[in-house]
């Protein structure tokens, strides 16, 4: 999936006070704002960090993780070296993230900091899927913070929707593939995952349990809810 070196900042319609189901046909388009010229070349993953309220942006080809204000002004970068199709990324706190690789099905863990390199090699990793080798791999991955969790879709062929404990210290993975949709979505493919859980304004509301999965072939779907399979 690539962001085309957009930010694309949504607004809901419906006054917060209302809010006690989300309605994608109530979002709009608020503001678009270029990247700057960085790193991250084909930006393909972008996700928020609620600690330092930015948004840092990954490139397909692995150069680097970026951060940036909503505004798309950058505030550094990392280098990333031994990369080669970086497609999901997803804040787990602490100045951690996890990112995944499409091809190898693998998940990595790193701490960010700006003006430093990192390698794959010395990140902790977890493989999510056995198979390798094609491009119809990860595409996108969520953490949810409540469950501990996280979430993650394949592209295509098949499409699934995985949910993952992940245990990076001890270099393991448990997977499920819940299928929650039936029949499945009808769509082309599945470009990436979003909890809603880390939404500050839905917070104790019933729709913080669900997810958005999106698709480049159609709008994005809201479906399911997180919690109630943990």
């Amino acid at each position: 999936m690539s962001l085309k070196s957009l930010v694309w900042a949504l607004v809901l319609a419906t006054p917060a006070w209302a809010w006690n189901s989300v309605n994608l046909a109530d979002y709009g388009l608020a503001a678009r704002y270029l990247l700057p010229p960085i790193e991250a070349s084909e930006a393909s993953a972008v996700t928020y960090n609620w600690d330092t309220d930015t948004l840092f942006v990954l490139g397909d080809e692995g150069d680097a993780l970026v951060e940036v204000r909503k505004d798309g002004s950058v505030v550094g970068s990392m280098t990333l070296t031994g990369f080669g199709d970086t497609e999901g990324l997803t804040y787990i706190g602490n100045g951690k993230f996890v990112l995944v690789e499409e091809r190898l099905r693998d998940a990595y863990e790193l701490t960010y900091a700006a003006g430093i390199t990192v390698s794959r090699s010395s990140l902790p990793t977890v493989s999510l899927l056995e198979e390798t080798a094609d491009n119809f791999g990860l595409e996108g991955i969520s953490f949810d913070p409540p469950s501990g969790r996280f979430l993650a879709v394949k592209e295509k062929s098949p499409q699934r929707v995985l949910e993952a404990t992940i245990d990076f210290a001890a270099g393991t993975a448990f997977v499920t593939d819940p299928d929650p949709f039936s029949p499945d979505l009808g769509v082309l493919d599945l470009s990436d995952i979003q909890v809603l859980s880390v939404v500050p304004s839905l917070a104790g509301t019933p729709d913080a349990d669900n997810l958005l999965i999106y698709s480049r072939s159609r709008p994005c779907s809201l479906r399911s809810r997180v919690r109630a399979r943990c």
